[in-house]
């Protein structure tokens, strides 16, 4: 189903030449319909499916590089009265042409009375200190500071202006470099706080929107260079393919549309085997001997973490072997100890590893450790990052408060509290980790079993092998 924005650009790419040019406003004459136009795309769009799921109502940050894609985005989002913020991000990557971009980026928000926000980034420092790819290093650092804004300005979501070229590109992109269903699925129209509301548009769509409405962009002298592999699969195999097949980009986004919905399939007998095997996003184990599901339950739980195949042969081959050994990749990296892997991120604060002890009451109180009846917990503990509208009953209070509340009392800057991590029984958090326990399952008089939960170091692994 086509999202209202893809629906405002497909069917509304042209103004009504019936109205004299000199009665519109110039300044507005790219971005405004005629009022006879106006009608029919209101009908339109409300008439359609909105799968982005973004209510007039809210806040939305749209990315803006002033390229063609991303300044039909705002027009269209803007033109259907959506409240925007934009963000522009200047990576310092292309000399003259970056500080252009920014220049036309604000002189076009000004014009549109849309706020606008800037940041300036050393992209290539920051790609050398983490080992990764300038491209990763951009991405990183974008999105970062996206989700940043959108917790600071308390936005609900991040429009960016991928769109059905994009999507046939990343699938071809995947395919080549080796990838599972997932990966043949290109990208979904939302994930979590991104949207992507052009997703069904094509580029030609989006330039012919942009000439009718004589709309201005920029261009990245970058993306006619064939050096990215990207560049090579737009300038060169497309070209190729669609010489086959005119119709392949319809062909390939129908693919993605079927894998999706076998995905979907596959991913709810995959978390069955994960509750049954008991594996978590940090750790990975198996019965042995290996049940015949584990290369498929490896590859699902490596996936998009930026490992190759070789790499995933030499852990599952690992697997029953009590041994020790390490793997990175550009943003991950797995230790393995005895016959469990544990992942951790290069890119983000490394997740504490919990430990969990059970002592015989009374008992001393240690501080940074929590303690709970160990009798009342029903399910196993899991550790994961805090996460925007995370809840949780502080030790001594009846109800719930939000742990972004609880961590600016605390005095921890924003830097601090994307770095904070969870313990959680289920849905439930029990234990701000290092820092607040949780009032449920509390130790009483009536407690026989006392379950304490501390941090303790990751392992030291000898065998290293990089991507």
């Amino acid at each position: 189903m086509k999202s209202k924005v893809a629906a405002f650009i497909q069917t509304h790419r042209l103004i009504d030449e019936s109205q004299p040019m000199k009665q519109r406003k110039q300044s507005d004459a790219c971005v405004n319909l005629a009022e006879s136009q106006q009608k029919k795309t209101a009908l339109g769009i409300e008439a359609s499916s909105d799968e982005i799921g973004i209510e007039k109502s809210q806040h939305v940050l749209v990315a803006l590089s002033g390229g063609p894609d991303s300044v039909a985005l705002l027009l269209v989002l803007h033109e259907l009265h959506y409240r925007l913020t934009a963000l522009h991000c200047n990576f310092h990557l292309r000399g003259e042409e970056s500080n252009r971009d920014e220049a036309f980026v604000r002189s076009l928000c000004q014009r549109m009375e849309i706020p606008l926000r800037v940041k300036h980034f050393d992209t290539q420092r920051y790609a050398a200190e983490h080992k990764i790819s300038i491209e990763m290093a951009a991405r990183d650092l974008r999105y970062y500071w996206f989700n940043e804004i959108l917790e600071e300005i308390n936005a609900q979501a991040i429009a960016v202006a991928h769109h059905r070229d994009d999507l046939v590109e990343t699938m071809l992109l995947n395919l080549i470099r080796g990838t599972g269903i997932r990966g043949l699925c290109g990208m979904p129209v939302r994930n979590g706080n991104i949207v992507r509301p052009l997703l069904c548009v094509t580029r030609k769509e989006i330039l012919d929107y942009l000439a009718a409405h004589r709309q201005t962009y920029v261009t990245d002298s970058s993306n006619e260079e064939r050096i990215a592999l990207r560049n090579i699969i737009r300038l060169d195999l497309l070209p190729m393919l669609r010489n086959l097949n005119p119709r392949i980009d319809e062909k390939l986004t129908d693919t993605a549309d079927y894998l999706r919905m076998a995905l979907d399939a596959t991913t709810f007998q995959t978390e069955r085997w994960f509750r049954e095997y008991g594996i978590t996003p940090e750790r990975f184990t198996l019965p042995l001997p290996l049940p015949p599901e584990a290369s498929w339950l490896l590859h699902e739980w490596i996936s998009e973490k930026g490992f190759n195949s070789a790499q995933e042969r030499q852990m599952l081959d690992s697997l029953p072997q009590a041994s020790s050994r390490r793997w990175l990749s550009s943003t991950h990296r797995i230790a393995k100890r005895a016959h469990t892997l544990t992942i951790y991120s290069n890119t983000a604060s490394e997740a504490p590893i919990l430990r969990q002890d059970i002592v015989t009451a009374p008992h001393r109180w240690e501080q940074g450790c929590a303690y709970f009846d160990a009798d009342l917990l029903s399910q196993p503990l899991t550790v994961r990052p805090v996460t925007r509208g995370d809840r949780m009953q502080p030790f001594g209070m009846k109800g719930t408060k939000l742990l972004s509340d609880l961590m600016r009392e605390m005095g921890l800057d924003l830097e601090q509290r994307r770095k904070q991590f969870v313990v959680c029984h289920g849905s439930e958090i029990l234990w701000l980790m290092g820092h607040r326990s949780s009032n449920l399952y509390k130790v009483t008089e009536q407690t026989k079993r006392i379950l304490r939960l501390s941090i303790e170091q990751g392992p030291k692994d000898e065998t290293t092998e990089q991507t």
